[in-house]
């Protein structure tokens, strides 16, 4: 999408695209940030619901985590810095957000999640957008924001709770992965593993973009290795050599951002990967998972 200086039409043509576009995006933002408000302040005003008021409490439960400890060390420090708390139904980046409103009651607490998790979900995107505007197209773009924003982020975002943070936070992993398989950059494997981590923190079910990943990696190299020498150089962007480094990066980063929440989980439950919804699946009914979580 960028401008041609040799043809002076299609720069022109461009721009005024940009400018179009950039148009329909305010106009966007501010219909999302009003239909986003009444939904807030007139719809989700409830906080006594089970899954809300759950991740309220966590707030105040991931606030005390490592508190107790008179002098901590300096890896105790670190790790009191990141999310950790589980209570193997609530996951810990969301409470770990709001974990500075821990000392306000709980309506505010309740007010402040709602309107962060909008704000930060709206912004996420409205990057999208501008991204998919450079990557593909104008149309492209709007498409992307105006289905995924007014058609599932919209409702999620007004709730006090991680699914619209998660959502997004998946779809940046899953393209992460994309250009991945397209051009295996080493930071580009730092990058997924942090943005991996992020999405368990949200809420754990990432295993199978993982998976295939890691499929979908080993068969492009393989598809490289039996390729003709000059195939292989024409190929340039994507380097076998670079897999077995790039791994190691991704599950460093990947431990490095999830590393307090597994060891967390292993102190208080046994299991590092602890979450009773891989048990729900299971399961034939909400009572049945109710009385197994007991």
């Amino acid at each position: 999408m960028s401008a041609d200086p040799s043809n002076p039409g299609r720069s022109r043509k461009t721009l005024a695209l940009w400018i179009v576009f950039l148009g329909t995006l305010v106009l966007y933002a501010w219909a999302y940030s009003y239909l986003g408000a009444v939904l807030i302040l007139g719809k989700n005003t409830d906080r006594t619901n089970s899954t809300q008021a759950a991740f309220i409490d966590a707030v105040y439960r991931s606030a005390s985590v490592g508190a107790e400890r008179e002098r901590p060390s300096i890896l105790g420090e670190f790790t009191n810095l990141l999310p950790q708390y589980t209570d193997g139904m609530v996951d810990p980046l969301f409470p770990w957000l709001l974990r500075r409103h821990s000392n306000q009651p709980p309506d505010e607490v309740f007010e402040a999640g709602k309107w962060m998790n909008f704000i930060v979900s709206g912004c996420l995107l409205l990057g999208f957008a501008l991204a998919a505007a450079r990557a593909f197209s104008f149309s492209g773009a709007m498409a992307v924001v105006l289905m995924g924003g007014f058609g599932v982020i919209l409702e999620r975002s007004a709730y006090f709770s991680p699914d619209a943070i998660y959502y997004l936070l998946v779809v940046l992993t899953w393209l992460c992965a994309l250009s991945l398989i397209r051009q295996n950059h080493l930071w580009l494997y730092g990058a997924f593993g942090i943005l991996m981590g992020l999405s368990y923190l949200a809420k754990p079910f990432i295993w199978p973009i993982a998976l295939g990943f890691l499929l979908v990696s080993l068969i492009r190299s393989l598809w490289i290795a039996f390729r003709s020498r000059k195939d292989r150089q024409d190929a340039g962007v994507w380097s076998p050599s670079n897999q077995l480094v790039g791994f190691a990066m991704t599950i460093a980063a990947f431990l490095l951002i999830t590393g307090p929440r597994l060891s967390y989980a292993a102190a208080n439950f046994g299991d590092p990967l602890h979450s009773y919804q891989k048990y729900f699946i299971w399961l034939d009914s909400p009572t049945e998972a109710a009385l197994f979580q007991q």
